[in-house]
């Protein structure tokens, strides 16, 4: 399978078709562990074990300074979590980013005041970022952490003093990532973050409105864990715990990120679940101490309390079931909304047309070629509706790439009311309409 290059980032494009510039807004990491063993099924696999080892991650994370059970409930909340088991299944991104990062932070804070916790755990951060940038968002947190949990065994630490490890994990963490780019040829950061942050990505209203409506559905949705994570940091406040700062900074630094980042999906919902299931955990943990505490009082005591306690633990338990709908009918709501369309008739004529006439693809939704086992026209690779929106690909993008490789076949699907006249006339010059399945197209090419 030959590499293709885009922007600097090395991807496998197909074996027969030689290597090729193509654009990728992502660093690559993700995609060059699917290039060793792609498969739909293996994509999957891959992604549920990135989970796994999140899930597996935050409950060390939460058990290495709160009780088993404050440490299991709150990881069985998050699988329960707004869109965490579909994304656990969704070959995408952000969840094995975020994997690597909750990993970072356990050795962190798992490995206490030693050297080599920090620099594991900075190669574990440089590995999610360059699988997405946005787990960037966690290092004023981990830096805060690092700086209040530097000790001395003689003084107590000068300021100058709590910079070193912050400094040391930052360097790390710089070498290693570039160093990850580099192996990978991607070294166009320029065209990565502008796509992101560029002017006319921001300047759209769309995305800032969608954003608005992305944290007020999430505050309006998340009453329950955000209650419970306010009485979970009053808590640990109480108890001089320090340990609930660096979730604590995690989730208001995400929040104040994401008022002003466009635009937002809603596969970012993880950076923020995650620190409020941590949060969260504290207050299971004072519902803990205080069961415990009972022993101490007298038995009427005791019972009346209990009563109070077990109370408002079944109360919570059943808000959490069924609020604002119940869990069920939540958890399938999130598993089919946002799907992708699928159209078989045309996936199905694609790779039988395939097998007599291979050749470029020039499509928005690349899975249809990948089934039939045919490239995409390389500039075009990674379309999307942040690219098509904010203008990173223009009407001449499109042009350039129909009169360049020639595809051999059309297929147009997700974005049929964002081609220009001048685009669907050259489409209509060269090629048949094959089958129309509302709301895709199936073009054939009809000349040389």
């Amino acid at each position: 399978m030959a590499i293709g290059q885009t922007g600097g980032f090395l991807f496998p494009i197909h074996r027969h078709f030689g290597s090729c510039h193509f654009f990728a807004h992502h660093p690559p990491l993700f995609t060059v562990l699917l290039s060793w063993w792609f498969s739909v099924a293996a994509a999957r696999i891959l992604v549920a074990l990135f989970s796994a080892l999140l899930l597996w991650s935050f409950y060390l994370l939460l058990r290495n300074t709160l009780t088993t059970f404050a440490a299991a409930s709150a990881t069985l909340l998050l699988v329960l979590s707004t869109f965490y088991l579909r994304l656990s299944g969704a070959v995408m991104i952000g969840l094995p980013a975020l994997a690597l990062a909750v990993v970072s932070i356990s050795f962190l804070v798992i490995g206490k005041q030693r050297w080599w916790t920090l620099i594991v755990a900075a190669l574990f951060i440089a590995l999610a970022l360059e699988t997405k940038l946005f787990v960037a968002a966690l290092s004023p947190a981990i830096c805060l952490h690092l700086c209040l949990t530097t000790t001395s065994h003689t003084t107590t630490p000068t300021f100058v003093q709590r910079l070193v490890r912050p400094l040391v994990w930052l360097t790390v963490t710089a070498i290693a990532f570039f160093a990850l780019s580099f192996s990978f040829h991607a070294w166009d950061f320029g065209m990565l973050l502008d796509t992101h942050f560029g002017a006319q990505t921001r300047s759209r209203l769309v995305f800032a409105e969608e954003s608005r409506k992305f944290l007020a559905d999430f505050f309006r949705q998340q009453p329950i864990y955000l209650t419970l994570a306010s009485i979970g940091v009053l808590y640990a406040c109480w108890q001089r715990n320090r340990n609930v700062i660096l979730p604590l900074t995690w989730f208001v630094t995400v929040i104040v990120g994401f008022a002003f980042h466009r635009p937002l999906w809603y596969h970012h919902i993880t950076l923020l679940t995650i620190p409020l299931l941590w949060l969260s955990a504290f207050s299971i943990e004072a519902w803990v101490q205080a069961i415990q505490g009972l022993t101490r009082k007298p038995q009427s005591a005791q019972r009346r309390w209990a009563m109070a306690l077990v109370g408002s633990a079944v109360a919570l338990c059943a808000v959490i079931f069924y609020y604002p709908s119940p869990l069920p009918q939540r958890l399938a709501q999130a598993a089919s909304l946002y799907r992708p369309l699928y159209i078989w008739e045309i996936s199905h004529q694609l790779q039988i047309d395939a097998q007599a006439q291979p050749g470029f693809v020039f499509t928005d939704r690349p899975f249809y070629a990948f089934q039939a086992g045919l490239p995409v026209a390389p500039p075009l690779a990674a379309i999307s509706r942040k690219r098509l929106e904010s203008g990173n690909i223009t009407e001449a993008d499109m042009l350039v790439v129909l009169e360049k490789y020639k595809p051999q076949y059309v297929v147009l699907e997700r974005f049929t009311d964002n081609y220009s006249a001048a685009v669907m006339r050259e489409i209509n010059r060269h090629y048949e309409l094959v089958l129309q399945i509302a709301p895709g197209y199936y073009y054939r090419r009809i000349d040389g």
